[in-house]
């Protein structure tokens, strides 16, 4: 047993693990960051499955960006499939890398950019891990799961002192699950991507106008079966390819799409309805709070369901749009040009093989440079 006595400390290594030691240098670390992520995976560091101990090593998010507390989102191993998932409330799997073919995963293909990286996949008989290397030791680059639900694999450019995004997943912010919270309408063509449905607010509006979604949407008026006078009324929304019957409090084969709805609207407990494949399913509050994560304006996404709301909110609309001006694409070409030139002194000057994704990473770094005002 070690004595209290014995001094610890704490050492910020070359590679960014911060050990902490009692004795020497030499002594074995009780702690490690590199053994205890948090949001960040550094070079050398393992995203792993312990087989022995059937435990994973798992890097999460932060529950804001001001707030380092383990939020919502993390990225993992998928053992047997050989593949990244990311979860969202440890719960739900919203997005894979597909299985590792041997260079990258197949759904990131951003990894054959492999001039700066040296992706390995490993499976052995203790473990299965996921790791990176820099085959320059000057480049400094980071993957994190960040507060957007999305993974981000980001370069440190010293002349910007910045960090500059290389590639994320999910693409589509409204990929990722619940980003606008119960009853937030999540539309990747509009900025901001989140808005309420007719009839709701934020919940927290402080949250929300700084950029954080997650705490959803709450009803401006109550539903109150006791109130006779009103009837409530619906509004439309979208979802995802789902399976809606998980979370419906009742279904029903033998109505039309007329009685389904009527059937709604005189049934107090029922807050929504939707009517596929001629099956009539209705959600009272708690299960229409777990599909209500998943909805979309987009009307791609063809499976529409109608929420009830009261009818004083019916035709009140609080959505916001601010659509992006044309200016902006007009203006990052001069910073793509900039960043291309600090490539090629930083990196040498692309492969024929490389160069287009060289220009996919130019035109993405002088967009976060232009977004943010570098």
């Amino acid at each position: 047993m070690i004595s209290t006595a014995t001094p610890a400390s704490v050492v910020l290594l070359d590679d960014g693990s911060l050990v902490l030691r009692y004795g020497s240098n030499s002594s074995p670390p009780i702690w490690q960051s590199f053994v205890h992520p948090t949001h960040t995976l550094l070079p050398d560091m393992k995203l792993l499955y312990n087989k022995r101990t059937n435990t994973k090593q798992v890097i999460s998010s932060w529950k804001t960006t001001e707030n380092p507390a383990v939020g919502l989102f993390s990225l993992e191993i998928d053992q047997n499939q050989k593949q990244f998932v990311i979860m969202w409330n440890s719960s739900v799997q919203y997005w894979t890398s597909e299985s590792w073919n041997g260079q990258i995963f197949s759904l990131i293909p951003e990894m054959r950019l492999n001039s700066i990286y040296n992706f390995s996949y490993i499976d052995n008989a203790n473990e299965t891990y996921f790791a990176y290397y820099l085959y320059n030791s000057s480049i400094i680059s980071r993957l994190i799961m960040d507060v957007s639900g999305q993974i981000q694999q980001s370069l440190w450019f010293e002349i910007y002192e910045q960090w500059t995004l290389f590639w994320s997943q999910p693409h589509e912010i409204c990929d990722v699950y619940g980003w606008c919270g119960a009853f937030g309408v999540c539309n990747s063509l509009v900025l901001p991507y989140c808005n309420c449905l007719t009839g709701f607010e934020p919940r927290s509006p402080n949250d929300w106008n700084l950029g954080s979604f997650s705490g959803g949407c709450v009803r401006k008026t109550a539903l109150n079966c006791s109130i006779k006078i009103e009837k409530p009324m619906f509004i439309l929304s979208y979802f995802r390819e789902i399976s809606p019957s998980a979370f419906a409090e009742k279904e029903d084969q033998q109505l039309d799409e007329s009685e389904c709805r009527r059937s709604c609207l005189d049934y107090c407990i029922c807050n929504a309805y939707t009517f596929i494949s001629n099956i009539c399913l209705q959600w009272n509050r708690e299960n229409l709070n777990n599909i209500s994560l998943e909805l979309l304006s987009n009307i791609t996404y063809l499976d529409k369901i109608y929420i009830k709301v009261s009818s004083s909110d019916h035709r009140k609309s609080n959505t916001k749009v601010l659509v992006a001006g044309d200016l902006k694409s007009v203006l990052i070409a001069i910073p793509i040009f900039l960043v291309f030139n600090h490539y090629k002194e930083t990196f040498g000057s692309p492969s024929q093989e490389s160069f287009q994704d060289v220009w996919v990473l130019c035109f993405f770094a002088a967009l976060v440079l232009y977004s943010t005002g570098g």
